[in-house]
């Protein structure tokens, strides 16, 4: 599996807890930054499991990702964190939602917990301080039991069927 981070030096999911220097952290995030601008990502972005729908009524954007879309085995995960970065990069200086749609999801579209966790780590401040909302539509016992171990808070709304 291509690991972003290994252009760094560093090896596999394990690599996370090495971001924990923000001189580091800032350094890759530019480097994957240039290269979302810069890189052929039409294989991640023509599958459409991923994309701005409008603004809620706020007026902040919402981002939609569908999970039965997302063919977590078979995309280049490299090419699929760096349209992530792509799409939010100008979105994420100010507030913004995302909602995550898990509707008719199977098993090879559920990524890995250690690649969250990494796509988790190589975000900036940024993107966790201007979401102002995480909906997931039609959740599942599997997606919301890892959230609380996971350390990362999310409200009771957000997890709420729809």
């Amino acid at each position: 599996m291509d690991w972003p981070l290994n252009q760094m030096g560093f090896q596999g999911p394990k690599s996370s807890s090495l971001i924990g220097d923000p001189r580091l952290s800032r350094a890759l995030y530019e480097r994957l930054l240039r290269r979302a601008k810069t890189e052929d990502l039409s294989e991640v972005s023509g599958i459409g499991c991923l994309y701005q729908s409008g603004v809620d009524r706020f007026g902040r954007p919402v981002v939609v990702f569908v999970g039965k879309w997302f063919p977590f085995r078979h995309i280049n995960l490299d090419k699929a964190l760096l349209y992530l970065i792509y799409l939010l990069d100008p979105l994420v200086k100010g507030d913004y939602v995302i909602a995550y749609f898990h509707t008719l999801t199977s098993s090879p579209n559920h990524p890995s917990f250690a690649w969250l966790r990494e796509v988790y780590n190589v975000l900036p401040y940024k993107y966790k301080k201007n979401l102002k909302a995480f909906y997931i539509i039609h959740p599942t016992f599997w997606t919301k039991a890892p959230i609380p171990a996971s350390g990362i808070h999310l409200s009771e709304r957000c997890c709420s069927e729809t």
